[in-house]
């Protein structure tokens, strides 16, 4: 049996970018590089097509070309028209498409078109046929892309009733790579577009289930012997509401923005801002219940606890909450989004070693996963905190524990 059926955001990513630069035979140098992303709402399928379009755009010279197909017309792909010369119809490559009489198969200095196709599924069945003749064909009305061009489309899956439906002749002509909600993978982009601290702290705290996949309670799944009903994330046809995607939790986190920030727009009224009852309205419209409850204890909790001045200070004497794990949690957060320099790393690098492990092997991951990517993490691994520093990844890296 086939144990991993799906991919992460950075593992389809990276697969996908390194087939596309494979390579191809001499003999297949035309060969169609096609991919179709598909997964649950919310797993970042869109934003994975744009990063690796455009990191081919930027490094190796592809041309972009990306439409939403269910919203498209019959003439986003290409239009008909008479030939002048054999006065026949042909059918001529739509301009965004990128395919032109300059920049097609057989023309020297053409650059390959990285095509991009939203929404494949919700799509009529006309351009579901076009994306399967660009994809397989290579054609874009009577022309054929470039040489080393490849396809990538998105849809959600069958089983959301969402009305996607991918043909059995589009899925033969395709690669069909599932993503799937992955918890770190989350929590470090969170991270790194320095989401409120609160907010990454709760998803931190409940992301067994928050991350949870519909897949993970299938036979064989990491969940099989629970019910998915039971998961107070995941909405159901018996209980609609709003649901904590990263989509969603993103909007989540400009609410909790407004409410913390201080008055900025004179004709406001100054009860809106600072509001927990307006807070907890905006953010049941965005993630649902149960994430609200648990965000809103958070924020509660959070105002007793430890200022990272007294960290700085002596991080062996600051104040280590013992009655909320969740404050642990934060803190770590705001340790990560506040590390100026390196006595910051290394005041905070020592005082993580006093929080619960669930906590400190959070903090530990991420900027393990960042080391030479930025001045923080150089910081934190090198200089003063190298000894602690290896320390710590001995301990928590090998086994990330969990609360």
């Amino acid at each position: 049996m086939i144990k991993k059926k799906t991919m992460n955001y950075n593992e389809a990513r990276d697969y996908i970018y390194a087939s596309i630069l494979t390579p191809r035979l001499e003999h297949q140098e035309y060969s169609p590089v096609a991919f179709l992303l598909v997964g649950f709402m919310g797993t970042a399928k869109s934003a994975c097509l744009d990063e690796t379009s455009n990191i081919l755009v930027a490094k190796h010279g592809y041309v972009k070309s990306s439409f939403d197909l269910s919203v498209s017309n019959s003439a986003s792909v290409a239009g008909p028209t008479v030939d002048k010369e054999s006065g026949q119809w042909v059918e001529v490559p739509n301009r965004q498409t990128k395919v032109s009489n300059t920049n097609c198969y057989g023309v020297e200095g053409s650059k390959p078109v990285i095509v991009c196709r939203e929404e494949v599924g919700k799509a009529d069945l006309p351009f579901i046929r076009a994306f399967a003749r660009e994809s397989y064909d290579k054609m874009a009305g009577s022309m054929q892309y470039p040489e080393n061009s490849a396809f990538l489309g998105t849809s959600n899956l069958a089983s959301e009733d969402l009305g996607d439906a991918i043909p059995k002749n589009l899925r033969n002509r395709v690669c069909i790579i599932e993503i799937s909600a992955d918890a770190n993978v989350s929590l470090q982009y969170a991270i790194s577009m320095k989401w409120e601290s609160e907010l990454i702290a709760t998803m931190s705290f409940v992301k067994d289930e928050l991350f949870a996949s519909p897949n993970d309670y299938d036979p064989g799944g990491k969940f099989s012997h629970l019910d998915i009903e039971k998961n107070p994330y995941k909405s159901t046809q018996a209980q609609a509401e709003q649901e904590a995607t990263m989509r969603s939790l993103e909007q989540a986190n400009h609410e909790l923005r407004t409410y913390k920030a201080q008055t900025l727009i004179d004709d406001v009224p100054n009860p809106v801002y600072q509001d927990l009852h307006l807070l907890e309205v905006a953010l049941y419209g965005s993630v649902g219940s149960h994430f609200t409850e648990q965000l809103v204890q958070t924020i509660r909790h959070g105002k007793d606890m430890v200022s990272l001045d007294d960290i700085r200070k002596d991080p062996e004497t600051a104040k280590v909450s013992t009655g909320n794990l969740i404050t642990h949690h934060i803190i770590i957060m705001q340790m990560l989004n506040n590390t100026q320099t390196p006595d910051d790393a290394y005041a905070f690098l020592r005082y993580s070693k006093r929080l619960h492990d669930s906590a400190t092997a959070l903090f530990v991951s991420y900027i393990n996963d960042r080391h030479g990517t930025s001045t923080a993490s150089a910081w934190y691994t090198g200089g003063p905190c190298a000894t602690l520093w290896r320390e710590l990844v001995e301990k928590f890296i090998t086994c990330i524990p969990t609360k």
